[in-house]
């Protein structure tokens, strides 16, 4: 195990592709330094981002702090792989798979938190099962569920924000916390609200063509 735990030195050449080595970056904030490894792990306090195109051969593990590969880089699994995540990562590509190509798995483990913050416009991948879920991003860039999604414990919607549910069901089983615009203009679909719904001073909550709510928890 090879770990940087605090700036990462000038280096020309890293060569950490052999199994079973793994790199860790722990520390504050990181850059992560673009090459291919084999396993990687990323256990930061603050933010850790990419410093240009990675590919993991093995696992990547984020158990703590943001992850951000930027809107430039995207992070490839390659051979047999898993994306296992307890803490915060970003979605900076038009979608998930985008952002995080070729996974074999994704784990979002209890305390993961999935954010879709690219400053345009982003489909949310409903093959995953959630954790948190937020949608964010400035400019007022629509953001849309690609199909049936769950999350399982708590939504935000950031100001600046839209969360475009369209056709399919969303059902959240913690609260949901919106400050931005959620819509649902389709006639079509359930959305499952099971804890309290929070529309906070500035939100938008859109839902014209009167498409099936339940509110189980409270709506505020």
């Amino acid at each position: 195990v090879l770990t940087f735990d605090g700036t990462v030195p000038s280096i020309t050449t890293l060569t950490a592709t052999a199994s079973p080595n793994t790199v860790q970056y722990t520390g504050g904030t990181q850059t992560i330094q673009g090459t291919t490894y084999h396993h990687l792990t990323i256990a930061v306090s603050g933010t850790a981002t990419l410093g240009a195109n990675t590919i993991a051969n093995g696992n990547v593990t984020i158990t703590s702090g943001t992850f951000e590969p930027t809107a430039s880089y995207t992070l490839t699994g390659s051979g047999t792989n898993e994306l296992s995540v307890t803490d915060t990562i970003r979605v900076m590509q038009s979608t998930f798979a985008g952002t995080y190509v070729s996974f074999e798995t994704v784990t979002l483990n209890t305390g993961s938190k999935v954010n879709y913050k690219r400053n345009a416009t982003q489909t949310v991948d409903n093959t995953l099962s959630y954790y948190d879920l937020t949608i964010a991003g400035t400019g007022g860039h629509i953001k849309t569920l690609g199909g049936n999604t769950t999350v399982n414990n708590n939504l935000i919607v950031a100001s600046g924000s839209i969360f475009a549910l369209s056709a399919y069901n969303l059902t959240v089983t913690g609260t949901s916390d919106i400050t931005g615009t959620l819509n649902d203009d389709s006639a079509t679909g359930t959305n499952i609200f099971t804890g309290a719904v929070t529309l906070n001073s500035g939100s938008t909550w859109s839902n014209t063509n009167n498409p099936a709510f339940e509110f189980r928890g409270g709506l505020t």
